[in-house]
This record gives C-alpha cells, structure tokens and sequence, in this order.
C-alpha cells in the first residue's frame, strides 16, 4: 500500500493501550513493565516502516508518547470535548508539548466529541490554530449520523446557522497559506535547534497570559479564549511591536485592551522581523494563493 498508493505516513491512533496486567510482550517484559515506553515503541514501529519506503521522509501523527517521541513526529492533544474549557486547556497542551520536547503538534479545532461546538467557539478556536505548528479539524466516529455533529466548517454553519462560519473559517485558511513560508522556515528552525514552535510567553515574562505565546521567533499569539468577549487585554513584552493586521504600533512593557473581532485573533510582530510569505497581486493578507512553501514577499515590520 506505501508503494502502490504513495502513502507518505500514518496516522498511529490510541498507542496508550494495553490490555490486561498480565500480558507479556516479545522479550519476555510485562505489561507494567512497559507501560510507559510502549507509545514510543508503537509509533517508531510505523515511521521505521514507512521510511524504508520513503528515505526518511516519513511522517506519523500520534496522540501517545514518551521521552524521545519527537523523533516520529507528530503529535496532537487526543480527543478533546468542545468547550471553552476544553480549549483553554488544548492550548496549554500544546505549550507543555513543545516545552516536552515535542515541537510539531495540534488539535482537533473547537473539540472532537460531544455536541458541536457554537459557531464563535469554533471560529475562536480556528483562528488560535491558524498560528499553530498543525491545523486540522476532526470529529468522532458517528459523526455520519444524523444530526451530523461532523466539525467540518459547513456543518458547523449549517447547524449552527451563522452565515460566518464559512467565510471566516476561508479567510483564516488563506491567511495560513500566506504565511506558510514563515511557518516552513520556523519549523526548520525548530528540527534544527529543539527550540519548539509554540513558546509560552509566560515562560519569559511572568506579567503574561498562560495561553499568549511565541509562535515561531516573530509572531505572538493571544488567542481569545472567554465566551463573548468583543476585547482582549493583550500584554506585549518589552520592546516595540506591530499588529500584523494593520501595523499599527505599539510599546510593548505594557498591557493593551484591544478589539477582538470573530474573524481575527490578536496577533503581534517583533519590531524588526522580516516574515517570508506568499500573498496574492492584491497584497492582502486573508486572499487566497496557491499553497507552497516558497515566498513571494517579505513583510517588514519597522526596525
């Protein structure tokens, strides 16, 4: 199947699992014995195999783990509800990943199980994982049943019946695929040096949200996380800063209430960064173009 259909990886569902206290693996260990490692051995396994047919460009996307399952990466945050809680509490997974040692990761936007998520939850959530190392929505296995509670962004519209679903869920896309350069060039960044993708901003900087962080070395992220909020207190470090929508500039130091439209989370660019991107003969940010890695433009945010 690797070879006939060109299958470039897997993704190793569960991982965790092992049934029965007694059951004693090839080797002659226990269950209990490797209760711990048995995540890791189970994803290697899959990437080992399918390396052999890929010449070590093999991907697998796994929710277990143990110390040194970067090495098959990636990873996402498992089987989550769709709540607010639920994704506050993504977010900090993601941050304590990266900080794990575990650099490529994401999660099923607004949750995978239960109800579906309200449409603000879910465009909330799709704009924090716009600015996130993996972007994907997901949904349990019954999800053909009706009421469809599938996470895809026309159901979500559907159901929900907010007309901007669709059009935000579209815009946020396109501005991933804008800033897929940058993304590409941080992830080498983060195989080349273990430096993850996300980065708490409370890691540096005690004054900060738990849930504001570094995305790559140029972009932080503050996602809004509380139901109903129209602004969002966003704490800026030290330095000069620059809305990536507008612009506009700002003293960082201190602490800024902000608008905080559905369609756009704030977002804020280190004084002097200079962000590899592909944007349309518009020059918009949220216009669409062909996905790739390779910029066409720079953008240049002061000095």
């Amino acid at each position: 199947m690797v070879d006939e259909l060109g299958v470039d990886g897997f993704k190793t569902d569960g991982g965790e699992h092992i049934w029965g206290t007694d059951l004693r693996f090839h080797g002659g260990r226990l269950s209990d014995e490797l209760w711990n490692e048995y995540p890791l051995h189970y994803t290697e396994a899959y990437y080992r195999f399918v390396n052999e047919h890929r010449h070590g460009d093999a991907l697998t996307f796994s929710r277990a783990g143990f110390t040194g399952s970067q090495r098959a990466p990636a990873h996402w945050a498992g089987d989550e509800r769709s709540t607010w809680d639920a994704f506050r509490h993504s977010i900090l997974a993601g941050l304590n990943a990266g900080i794990s040692g575990i650099p490529f990761w994401g999660w099923d936007i607004a949750g995978f199980s239960g109800e579906i998520p309200s449409a603000e939850l879910y465009l909330r959530a799709a704009a924090m994982a716009a600015f996130c190392p993996i972007m994907q929505y997901h949904s349990e296995f019954n999800a053909h049943r009706e009421p469809h509670i599938d996470r895809t962004p026309w159901n979500i519209q559907t159901r929900t019946g907010d007309e901007r679903v669709i059009p935000t869920f579209r815009f946020l896309v396109n501005v991933r695929h804008n800033l897929m350069p940058y993304i590409w060039q941080e992830a080498r960044h983060s195989a080349a040096t273990g430096e993850p993708m996300m980065r708490a901003l409370a890691l540096y900087d005690r004054l900060a949200s738990p849930y504001q962080y570094f995305f790559g070395r140029d972009l932080l992220v503050s996602p809004v996380v509380e139901e109903g909020a129209t602004r969002w207190p966003v704490y800026l470090p030290p330095g000069v800063w620059f809305d990536l929508w507008t612009g506009a500039r700002f003293e960082g130091g201190q602490t800024h209430n902000l608008d905080a439209p559905l369609d756009r989370l704030p977002v804020f660019v280190r004084a002097g960064a200079r962000i590899p991107a592909r944007l349309p003969e518009s020059g918009a940010l949220g216009d669409f173009v062909p996905l790739s890695g390779e910029p066409n433009t720079y953008l240049e945010f002061g000095d």
